[in-house]
């Protein structure tokens, strides 16, 4: 295993040709996992959007932590809260969709499980075959029926070949609290940790550890992604940082934080050419040249970027406090879900 140990942080700033532009400033903070006797709890949640996916209907689905699941359907949006409808535990932390058009759902506290609306049923991931854990933030799809989840403090479970494994610090992790996942084409991915990343080889083994050094200075990564050629670290504390490399002759990766990034970053994705930053004051992104568009429009209103997901080809962005915009073709920011305690609203009449 090839690890980067951590050393005496030098802040790098990025002064390339990338350009960086902010949407929004005001900020929500998120507060942090505590143990309660054996269970993790965290801050009381309304609705704190956390993921998206779009299923095969059209349909937008968005899981938040305190409200579990929103769908959004043409012009209405409807909340399935935790105990209605099979729902494991309010907090969903990731949605995908498989093949089969299936919604996958990973909570914090109730397991990873299959959905089925029109039933209004949960079945598991996987029949007859569950993770020791049911607190999980990362969730990625490695292969067609492979999975991983990354759990809160009992490290990564990979499904493969009808059996469960389990990485753990004593199986090279940093961390044993897993925030993210990017699977790679061959069945890889890499982690994002509490302290620092690591990769993941096709065979379930850890192969490569990073920890902070010069450029990257906070080693609890929230999320992770692949963007123009690099990968980018976005942290709890120290904002974002790409790394390039390993770089010939020294083969170690160089990592250089952009100055502009607040320091908390919560997601991150690629779209249209650009790498979009949820942070927890506002919404930031990054083009390969300096003449990229600059982001704009409606969430000038809005706060912490919690959230990011692709519907219906446009970019959606989800906050903090349940409000959900959508980039319309005329680079507007459209509110599309707002939520309320008593009664959710759509189309931005909330007052």
């Amino acid at each position: 295993m090839v690890a980067v140990r951590r050393s005496e942080i030098a802040l790098l700033v990025f002064a390339g040709a990338l350009m960086l532009t902010v949407a929004f400033d005001s900020a929500h903070a998120l507060g942090s996992l505590t143990n309660a006797g054996s269970v993790l709890r965290k801050t009381a949640y309304a609705c704190v959007i956390r993921s998206f996916a779009e299923d095969r209907t059209g349909r937008l689905w968005a899981g938040t932590f305190g409200s579990g699941l929103i769908c959004i359907d043409g012009a209405s949006g409807t909340i399935v809260a935790s105990g209605t409808d099979g729902l494991p535990d309010s907090r969903i932390s990731k949605l995908l969709v498989d093949d089969d058009g299936t919604l996958l759902v990973a909570t914090a506290g109730g397991g990873a499980v299959r959905y089925a609306p029109e039933a209004g049923r949960c079945n598991p991931l996987v029949e007859g075959s569950e993770p020791a854990s049911k607190h999980f933030h990362a969730f990625a799809r490695l292969s067609p029926g492979s999975w991983l989840l990354g759990a809160v403090g009992e490290g990564v479970f990979v499904f493969r070949n009808a059996a469960w494994i389990n990485l753990t610090e004593s199986d090279g992790l940093p961390s044993a609290w897993v925030n993210d996942a990017l699977a790679g084409d061959d069945g890889s991915a890499w982690l994002a940790t509490w302290d620092g990343i690591a990769h993941m080889t096709a065979s379930a083994t850890i192969d490569r550890v990073e920890l902070p050094e010069a450029g990257w200075s906070d080693g609890n990564v929230n999320a992770i992604a692949s963007f123009a050629g690099a990968l980018w670290i976005g942290t709890g504390s120290g904002g974002l940082v790409r790394r390039d490399g390993p770089v010939p002759p020294s083969r170690k990766p160089r990592y250089r934080k952009i100055a502009e990034v607040p320091a908390q970053v919560h997601a991150l994705t690629s779209f249209e050419g650009r790498l979009w930053i949820a942070t927890e004051n506002g919404l930031f992104s990054i083009g390969p040249e300096p003449e990229a568009a600059a982001v704009a429009g409606g969430l000038a209103e809005a706060t912490a970027v919690t959230a990011l997901g692709v519907w219906k080809s446009r970019l959606v962005a989800g906050t903090d406090l349940g409000v959900i915009w959508m980039r319309d073709a005329g680079r507007e920011w459209k509110k599309i879900f707002a939520y309320m305690k008593e009664k959710p609203s759509v189309g931005g009449l909330v007052r």
